[in-house]
């Protein structure tokens, strides 16, 4: 059901935060470090060699909050995500919380999506998603940051199942739209 919801939010989302990666760049050890000395002449190695400074996730979550989403004292944040990210979703809850609104955070994984469409028989995919409308009629703001890590996850899944789950949550999508939700997909 989560997944479902995490899903609509993507499909709804209107506005796309492009970010570098939230994730410090790997460490080289000397003898690595050596050997990238040895071939910093070529282009490829030069890259190789440069480094992404760490991303400062709690000014990311502070101006995710006050300047992508406009949050505003009492508003109801759903925030949503993956376990890589976990905290970059727990600053933005911690900067939701300090204006005086209210976050709620939800996790996805690729296992979880997989086995809702495995585990989870086909006649419910068209059944409308209950917690995706109330949502919708209760959330001021949705702050969402791709859990997707597996490429291809769906590769080999039924097309009339995919549509079927579609159809159902489009009621969600609407219903975001209709009330106003402010949205940002990170």
């Amino acid at each position: 059901m989560e997944r479902k919801l995490v899903t609509t939010v993507y499909a709804v989302a209107s506005l796309s935060v492009a970010l570098i990666a939230c994730q410090p760049a790997p460490t080289t050890s000397n003898t690595n470090a050596n050997a990238a000395a040895n071939t910093a002449s070529t282009p490829a190695s030069a890259e190789a060699g440069r480094r992404t400074p760490p991303t400062d996730l709690e000014a990311l979550a502070q101006r995710l909050v006050t300047q992508s989403a406009g949050v505003k004292e009492n508003d109801i944040v759903l925030i949503s995500g993956g376990a890589r990210d976990m905290e970059l979703l727990e600053d933005i809850a911690v900067q939701v919380r300090k204006l005086g609104a209210h976050p709620l955070v939800t996790l996805s994984s690729d296992r979880m999506a997989k086995r809702m469409y495995t585990d989870v028989p086909e006649n419910y995919d068209s059944q409308a998603p209950a917690l995706g409308l109330k949502l919708a009629d209760t959330v001021n703001v949705v702050i969402s940051v791709d859990s997707n890590e597996a490429e291809g996850l769906f590769a080999d899944a039924d097309p009339k199942r995919l549509a079927a789950r579609g159809s159902a949550s489009e009621p969600v999508a609407a219903r975001f739209l209709r009330n106003n939700v402010r949205q940002v997909n990170v």
